[in-house]
């Protein structure tokens, strides 16, 4: 899977060193890339979760706030159980999700999506019992 955020997105907007102190737990001196990337992965599943109904998943065209919202939830999975009450993290990370329920519920459209992706909106059928009372039968009624 292509992750919707990297470690570069990660470093532009948090700085190498949050990322060494969260990734790298004895000595916070260097980016674990792995624990970076599985971020990044579980993010972008998260994200192909909840904008599925919209588009076809994974994106192959990364839009840009797409991207923040990826990398918001990545850097709010680094922190795991670190993350307190009243930080900042779980602030983006509670915006971030809150833009994905807007997406699920069609409350918000999905911009910058190729349109190839777009799934079909389904069609509406209506099955109902065969009618109960006929014009004749309410002809003769008094």
């Amino acid at each position: 899977m292509t992750a919707y955020c990297t470690k570069q997105d990660l470093i532009d907007r948090f700085g190498a060193m949050a990322l060494a102190q969260l990734t790298d737990e004895e000595r916070g001196a260097t980016i674990v890339d792995a624990d970076v990337e599985q971020a990044c992965e579980s993010a972008s599943r998260t994200v192909d979760d909840y904008i599925g109904r919209q588009v076809k998943t994974p994106l192959a065209v990364v839009p840009d706030h797409i991207r923040e919202i990826a990398r918001d939830l990545a850097y709010r999975a680094l922190h795991g159980e670190k993350a307190k009450e009243g930080d900042g993290v779980l602030l983006l990370a509670a915006q971030a999700m809150s833009k994905l329920r807007d997406y699920a519920s069609n409350r918000a459209i999905l911009l910058g999506v190729d349109d190839s992706q777009a799934t079909p909106v389904p069609q509406i059928a209506v099955i109902a019992p065969k009618a109960v009372f006929t014009e004749r039968l309410l002809a003769r009624m008094p």
